[in-house]
This record gives C-alpha cells, structure tokens and sequence, in this order.
C-alpha cells in the first residue's frame, strides 16, 4: 500500500461541505467472523466527525463493542455523472458523557431541524462518536470514479 499524504485543507472543506449537506451514511463495522456488516444510518456531523445512533440490541451495536475499526461512506445527491462522495476509515466509539449527548442533541436542533434528538437516559439505543483517520473523495468523470486518499493526522 502507498503512503498517503496528509489531507490538504481544502479537500477537508470539500468533504465538510459534502457531510453538512447529506443526512445519510453508510456505515461498516468487522466482526469476529471476518465479514463486514453495512448499514444505512442517519447521522450529524461536526466537521469530519459524525455521531449516529444505533440499537442496543444491533449487530452493529455488538461488533463495534469488539472492535472499533470503521469505515463510513457518504454519496452526494447528485446524479452519477458528477457524484461526488467521501469514503472514511477510522473508530467509533460509544458516547456516554451526557455534556457531549447534549453539545450532540444542540447540534440536531441547529443543523437538522426536522431530526430528532438523541436520547441521553435511553437503554434502546447507542450514540457513536465516528472519528476518522483517513479520508477519500471521489468524483466521477466521464462515467469512471476518481478517488484521492488522504490521510487524517488530527480531526
């Protein structure tokens, strides 16, 4: 595998604004069996950082509680001859400071008015903190994808 070089500032704006405009990732966790599992979620963003929500009871909620490795995806909504998308990789990790439920819950009420707010006290569900490590956009040109990877050295 090549060495990626850090990601320049103005591919983070790029993909900021990518993330600030969509409501939907899919995101993919391991499992101990060796096979991904990728799902849909919502989620809000603050800058490169996505929080989204998951079942207590999911197997997404169970393997990232073995292992954090994760991977996101989010698609522009733009028709396949200019999609744009990012591809990230990186750890979740399961929010229980409830300041930080709340700074998250502020961030709905800002950003996604018409999402619900992220239960602090509730036993159903999970909030994931998404930090990524490395970064991806790809664009589509004459039918073919064109991804530059790049590497996230702070979020």
């Amino acid at each position: 595998m090549t060495e990626r070089l850090p990601a320049p500032p103005e591919v983070v704006r790029h993909a900021v604004r990518l993330l600030d405009s969509q409501r939907l990732a899919t995101v993919a966790v391991n499992g101990a069996d060796g096979y991904p599992w990728a799902a849909t979620v919502g989620y809000v963003n603050e800058g490169l950082i996505l929080y989204f929500v998951s079942a207590r009871d999911s197997l997404r909620t169970e393997r990232l509680a073995a292992d954090d490795r994760t991977a996101a995806v989010v698609r522009s909504g733009a028709d396949s001859a200019d999609a744009l998308g990012v591809a990230m990789t990186g750890r979740a990790a399961e929010v229980v400071d409830l300041e930080l439920v709340a700074h998250v819950n502020d961030l709905i009420a800002k950003c996604r008015r018409d999402q619900h707010a992220f239960g602090a006290a509730s036993n159903a569900v999970a909030l994931f903190r998404f930090s990524p490590e490395s970064l991806s956009l790809v664009t589509v040109s004459d039918g073919r994808s064109a991804p530059r990877r790049f590497r996230l050295d702070t979020v």
